[in-house]
């Protein structure tokens, strides 16, 4: 028998991987910028900033992320399944 779980696990990795891994470089990229900003209130870091912002809202949002967590919804649905059917 598959271990249903340990798919459930995997599907949920590389669904986070995928999702957060674009996310994770636009902070790191505002990083710097955030400094500049609230350190030495330099507005075009502000205005750099707030373009990331935007850009990290668009990831959010993007229908791409529903099709990824369909992929989780279905492998946990597997996993109830097959957990049901042992019992």
């Amino acid at each position: 028998m598959n271990n249903q779980f340990e798919e459930l696990r995997k599907t949920v990795y590389d669904v986070k991987e995928n999702l957060f891994s674009e996310i994770e470089e636009l902070i790191a990229t505002c990083e710097e910028d955030a400094n500049k900003f609230y350190e030495k209130g330099n507005k075009s870091a502000g205005t750099r900033i707030r373009k990331n912002a935007q850009q990290i809202r668009k990831q959010i949002h993007h229908p791409s992320i529903r099709k990824q967590m369909v992929k989780i919804e279905e492998a946990a649905k597997d996993l109830r399944t097959a957990i049901s059917e042992t019992k």
